[in-house]
């Protein structure tokens, strides 16, 4: 990645959408600006992030000691249209706002404001900087052990939350419509090419759930969105990147984190014991075959976009093979775990 930091950016163009807006928030009692330099921050699949602190003459000593995140869409997604990327922005402020009276146990980013520029949709957001340490840190570190019990636990509370305080996302009646619904928004040609994913189709459907509800999903709750850190002999965690809520099938939330691995984060039968921590703190009762329905959900729908890349000769990554490969080794270990 460390390309990305010999990009150039306008830094000019970036402190001016985060004054503009900061100050067209209402949230302040005097006009403020940006307070040093800003600093890039990993970007993410759709967006890039900057810290900064802010300064005013009438700005409350809180506030001049808070850190605070631009994410601003990246100029590196073009698969995503203006009205999409407006579209899951406003999504994602929403749930923000509403995650703040929700009950939650783990912190979360705290809304400060939209940012729109000149444009008809919002380009980004600016929320309260969240201090830890990403979760894919600790791996094969003092804190390995705690790895899938934070994650179980993060999963847990976020599917406790009440759905009805999130009707602004998508949703689905049950766990059942959810994965019938991914199925659905799958090309009919990819069944035709691959039979391996023919295979994994017939597999999903002859193992849905019947009675399982449908519960609130983070939608992206891969380790690098759960910050932690120990203080004072207690393991803090807050959760970040809210994009991709939706209320679905629990099992989905559980399903990002193995993504199909034989050792998810490096720890050798990861996704049993993810779903026994679940288990343990709470949650709603999975097996491993309910999340392996939607490791090969990501599957075929990573096989498909490989494939059709591969077709117009702009392939990146792993090729269709590498996921046809990967969709069997799924098949044979969904059997064993039935």
């Amino acid at each position: 990645m460390a390309h990305r930091h010999k990009r150039r950016i306008d830094w000019h163009w970036l402190r001016s959408i985060a004054e503009t807006s900061l100050n067209e928030s209402g949230k302040f009692p005097g006009k403020v600006s940006v307070d040093g330099k800003m600093e890039w921050i990993e970007s993410g699949l759709y967006h890039d992030n900057y810290r900064f602190s802010i300064s005013g003459t009438d700005l409350h000593h809180e506030w001049k000691e808070k850190p605070l995140m631009l994410r601003v869409r990246s100029q590196k997604s073009p698969s995503r249209s203006a009205d999409e990327a407006g579209n899951c922005l406003s999504r994602e402020v929403k749930t923000l706002q509403k995650l703040k009276n929700a009950g939650f146990r783990f912190q979360t980013p705290e809304l400060i404001c939209t940012v729109n520029a000149d444009s008809d949709h919002p380009i980004g957001l600016i929320e309260t900087w969240v201090s830890g340490i990403p979760l894919t840190s600790y791996k094969g570190g003092i804190h390995q052990d705690r790895i899938m019990q934070t994650i179980a636990e993060v999963a847990e509370a976020v599917h406790q939350l009440e759905t009805k305080q999130f009707d602004h996302l998508e949703a689905f009646e049950n766990s059942k419509a959810h994965i019938l619904s991914e199925l659905i928004r799958l090309s009919p040609m990819l069944f035709k090419e691959f039979s391996t994913s023919l295979m994994a189709k017939e597999w999903i459907l002859s193992h849905l759930p019947e009675n399982r509800p449908s519960v609130m999903l983070h939608g992206d709750l891969l380790p690098q969105n759960i910050l932690c850190y120990e203080a004072r002999d207690e393991w803090r965690v807050a959760v970040i990147d809210w994009e991709f809520a939706e209320i679905g099938d629990p099992a989905s939330d559980l399903a990002i984190v193995t993504r199909g691995d034989r050792k998810p984060m490096g720890i050798k039968n990861g996704l049993n014991l993810l779903v026994e921590n679940y288990r343990l703190a709470g949650g709603i009762e999975l097996s491993a075959a309910d999340v392996r329905i939607h490791e090969m959900l990501l599957f075929l729908n990573w096989l498909w976009d490989s494939a059709e890349a591969e077709k117009k000769g702009r392939r990146r990554g792993h090729g269709p093979d590498y996921y046809v490969q990967g969709l069997k080794s799924l098949l044979r270990r969904a059997e064993k775990s039935v």
